[in-house]
């Protein structure tokens, strides 16, 4: 699996960068246009100022055109050259904004992943819901929801592939991505265990297990032409028959034995 995740094949791989960079060029052009418009004061001698507001429109065009740059030609194949003329500005603008390609990478990596998080945050899982069960079905739904975003996935792979280089991205990623998703289902799973809904087990451990199972069938679903042999071709029938599989493992307690045991307390 992970040989796929770091270098699959180009035919399947050219697809999903492009897609990637429609979703991070969409991404600025909503910004620039939400944001509200603003007046530069232009000195009597030599060139305007830039703005704040107008040096984050363009450090988010470099890093949009990085993101497609480092996606296409990997982090060692991708000069300042490349993402310059990306973002339709000089090599020396660049640099203005960040220092080094090294730098741009460790951006690019953080503000998607970031924007992932409160992405998740803002779809978390409501307090309401009827059941453990229900909570981690959603959760599932809502983690594969966010992984067809190209240009996370794109990102996740191009951090898992520059790990030697850059070791602290993995350690963000575990640590602001994972722990806090494995730590949610944790809640959930031990609600349901104190609800009567599940069996006692381990909560971390079970926790852990779907995550791992979520991020598989998240890179076989990202790449139907190579995985398809795992998943099948229905990916509706995939997901629900996986969702269904892992809420097994967690020996859901049925209403009726949740009853006679109730019963049975004195």
């Amino acid at each position: 699996m992970v040989p796929a995740l770091l270098s699959p094949n180009a035919a399947s791989v050219e697809p999903f960068v492009r897609a990637a960079a429609r979703s991070a060029q969409t991404s600025i052009q909503t910004r620039f246009e939400t944001r509200n418009a603003f007046l530069v004061n232009v000195p009597l001698f030599g060139p305007a100022s830039e703005s704040p507001q107008s040096q984050d429109e363009r450090a988010d065009e470099i890093l949009a055109a990085a993101l497609v740059a480092f996606g296409e030609n990997g982090y060692a194949d991708t000069t300042l050259t490349d993402i310059a003329r990306g973002a339709g500005v000089s090599t020396s603008t660049v640099l203005r904004y960040f220092r080094s390609k090294d730098e741009i990478f460790r951006e690019v990596v953080r503000s998607t992943l970031i924007g992932s998080l409160s992405m998740r945050d803002d779809a978390a899982v409501s307090a309401q819901e009827p059941s453990a069960a229900d909570a981690v079905r959603a959760l599932a739904r809502r983690y594969w929801t966010m992984m067809e975003r190209p240009e996370l996935v794109a990102i996740v792979r191009l951090a898992i592939g520059e790990l030697p280089r850059f070791p602290e991205l993995a350690v963000f990623h575990a640590t602001e991505a994972l722990e806090r998703f494995v730590r949610t289902l944790e809640r959930i799973i031990e609600g349901g265990i104190a609800r009567g809904e599940l069996r006692p087990v381990d909560a971390r451990a079970a926790a852990r297990t779907i995550l791992a199972t979520l991020a598989a069938h998240a890179l076989w679903f990202a790449y139907p032409g190579i995985y398809a042999g795992i998943t099948g071709r229905d990916r509706e029938r995939a997901v629900a028959t996986t969702i269904e599989t892992l809420i097994q493992t967690l020996g859901p307690v049925s209403p009726t034995t949740q009853l006679a045991a109730s019963s049975d307390e004195p």
